[in-house]
């Protein structure tokens, strides 16, 4: 919430009205989405001298961050080939939850 003048007992819908409004995707955004925190940490203070990029910068264990695209990448790879042979969105987000 750096910046967005918001403390810490603010709502998600606040917080996510304020995103909307500022029309940004905030580097904040990538704890929710669950990225290593220490990324996320080293994104908000430079954002400088990453390692290498993905589905976020990477500055720190780019091992683990390659295991964890690649996993990103099956699971995409997976869900769209459900969706070519009909199954509805919704199916595929079910079994992906379970």
């Amino acid at each position: 919430r750096r910046g967005t003048g918001e403390d810490a007992g603010t709502s998600l819908e606040t917080c996510l009205s304020v995103f909307r409004w500022r029309n940004l995707f905030p580097h904040e955004i990538g704890a929710f989405l669950d990225y290593p925190i220490d990324d996320v940490n080293v994104s908000l203070k430079d954002g400088k001298d990453s390692l290498f990029s993905g589905y976020w910068k990477v500055y720190n264990n780019p091992g683990r961050a390659k295991m964890i695209f690649w996993a990103y990448d099956k699971a995409k790879t997976s869900a769209v080939n459900e969706y070519l042979i009909g199954k509805s969105i919704r199916d595929i987000a079910y079994v992906a939850a379970c």
